[in-house]
């Protein structure tokens, strides 16, 4: 009798950890060719490259000139944004202001839309502040 509990035991470990396997290959991400050949044209020397969904468009993070970057893709592998960690000191005076209000600020980012906006992003926990060129504050996300 013990030997059929333990024989049942070990099927449901086994059984247990094939679904969970099965369930994270299925979630593995499968970036578009186009949107990745966009990326490697325009990052060829990028090391680290990790892709994520967000919000319907793939974000790729990388390093590239030494440099913490992302750069976002619609599924079409038309660059939408590109996102540049800075110091915080490179934050506009006023950004810098209103964020330190709000909180520790744990990181900063300039960010260059398609259009050639120019917006920048202080990070504090839980959320994200955005600003535009001049310190003006825009709005606040949840991270």
């Amino acid at each position: 009798m013990q030997k059929n509990k333990i024989k049942v035991a070990v099927v449901l470990i086994i059984t247990g950890g094939l679904s969970a396997t099965m369930a994270m290959a299925q979630r593995k991400l499968v970036v578009p060719e186009n949107v990745k050949a966009t990326f490697a044209q325009e990052y060829k020397n990028s090391t680290g490259v990790r892709w994520e969904k967000e919000h319907g468009t793939y974000e790729a993070s990388f390093n590239s000139n030494n440099q913490k970057m992302s750069a976002t893709y619609d599924d079409a592998g038309k660059k939408l944004e590109t996102e540049v960690a800075i110091s915080l000191s490179k934050l506009p005076e006023k950004a810098q202001k209103y964020a330190n209000g709000k909180g520790k600020v744990k990181g900063a980012a300039r960010i260059v839309k398609s259009d050639g906006t120019v917006i920048f992003e202080a990070e504090l926990q839980g959320k994200d502040l955005l600003f535009a060129e001049d310190g003006k504050f825009i709005k606040e996300s949840k991270d």
